[in-house]
């Protein structure tokens, strides 16, 4: 084998995905030859041509928040249905809790995802934090803001992106250009917007901007999908 497994046998309590590093064509291949439901089901779609008027999303074979790289020979092509395939395949033979959450997000599970909203809105409510907080309440006074519903989470939700889903779903950290570091645990958050919120509460520099805050959302979410290196000061620890 190009790459040791033994490290990942050896370590059954961390990732499974992250313990085996890849970093080129010729280890993915070997990979997929480590014969599981997963990397069967890969290896025979890898192979598939799809009708041209059919549907497709991309998949990354080694997901990103299993430090996967967003290199072409990682990213395979498959349909709505194979996608989710994929996904239940991940976690079935993995067991990390970042797919089952973009498994979830993925399918629209309606009742899933309410009760995630509820339970944020619920706990955002007795911390006096986010929507909540005294200081957005009367900025939202001020401007007429609207209050959060399940509706319009569930709209924003439908805009993320598999990476933004699984990146959310995993630890990371913010940093500021003044040294400031923001550490997020993977499913503090559902939403980008969600999670602007907490870094313009907890920023140790007041942060300025006349921009509607579905704009800086959408600012922070270019750096999540590494379409700019940092936004407002704030880039994300690599």
């Amino acid at each position: 084998m190009i790459f040791n497994f033994l490290i990942y046998l050896a370590d059954t309590n961390s990732d499974p995905l992250k313990n085996i590093k890849i970093s080129s064509q010729e280890e993915l291949e070997a990979f997929l030859e480590t014969k599981n439901e997963y990397t069967q089901f890969i290896s025979e779609k890898l192979k598939e041509n799809y009708e041209p008027k059919e549907k497709t999303q991309k998949h990354h074979i080694i997901p990103l928040s299993a430090e996967g790289l967003d290199n072409s020979w990682n990213i395979i092509t498959l349909s709505y249905s194979d996608h989710i395939r994929a996904h239940e395949l991940l976690y079935k033979v993995y067991k990390r809790p970042e797919d089952q959450l973009a498994l979830n997000f993925m399918t629209k599970d309606p009742e899933a995802f309410s009760n995630r909203i509820k339970l944020s809105h619920i706990s955002s409510k007795i911390k006096q934090s986010g929507f909540f907080s005294t200081e957005q309440q009367t900025e939202s006074g001020k401007k007429g803001g609207s209050t959060p519903s399940e509706k319009k989470d569930i709209k924003f939700q439908e805009k993320q992106t598999e990476h933004t889903i699984t990146f959310l779903a995993t630890d990371h950290t913010w940093v500021h250009e003044n040294g400031q570091s923001l550490f997020i645990k993977g499913g503090q958050f559902q939403l980008v917007r969600d999670l602007v919120q907490y870094i313009f509460e907890n920023s140790e520099e007041p942060i300025s901007t006349k921009a509607k805050k579905q704009y800086i959302a959408g600012m922070f979410s270019k750096v999540i999908a590494k379409e700019r290196k940092s936004t407002l000061g704030w880039s994300i620890k690599k």
